[in-house]
């Protein structure tokens, strides 16, 4: 049997490096984000319970007539 396909994503870093990721990646979904850190438990709680947790900083331009505000995404896939 072969091995399970985890993601596009996790393909992507298994097989590229450097700048041809950074390339490609750029290519599929945009510019590059940051990356959010979550804490150590966060991410023993999604490891053991079989879910992958990923999160980034995406900023926009600030507008002339509202005031910046925080908005939280979140996709679950079952």
């Amino acid at each position: 049997m072969g091995s399970v396909f985890e993601s596009v994503e996790a393909s992507l870093k298994k097989n590229l490096t450097g700048k041809e990721y950074d390339e490609v990646r750029r290519i599929l979904y945009g510019r590059a984000y940051p990356e959010l850190h979550f804490p150590d438990e966060a991410m023993q709680i999604a490891e053991k319970n079989n879910f992958d947790m990923q999160g980034y900083i995406v900023s926009a331009q600030e507008e002339q007539l509202r005031a910046p505000r925080k908005v939280v995404e979140q996709l679950f896939l079952v």
